[in-house]
């Protein structure tokens, strides 16, 4: 396993709402668009980098 690899994890629009008006944000998260995911998490929702969120909430 390649530790250098990102990791996200799924967030769904309530969740990220707070996190939107970061700076940051648009270069840690990515809005699913992909059919498969879609269909599975739904609308609105997010990959957010999980290393951003751990050095925004762990400061």
């Amino acid at each position: 396993m390649n530790k250098n690899k990102d990791l996200f994890t799924v967030m769904g629009s309530e969740e990220v709402k707070f996190l939107m008006s970061d700076p940051n944000f648009c270069k840690n998260a990515i809005l699913i668009d992909n059919k498969d995911m879609y269909n599975e998490y739904g609308t609105n929702t997010y990959l957010v980098r999980i290393s951003w969120l751990n050095n925004k909430f762990n400061k």
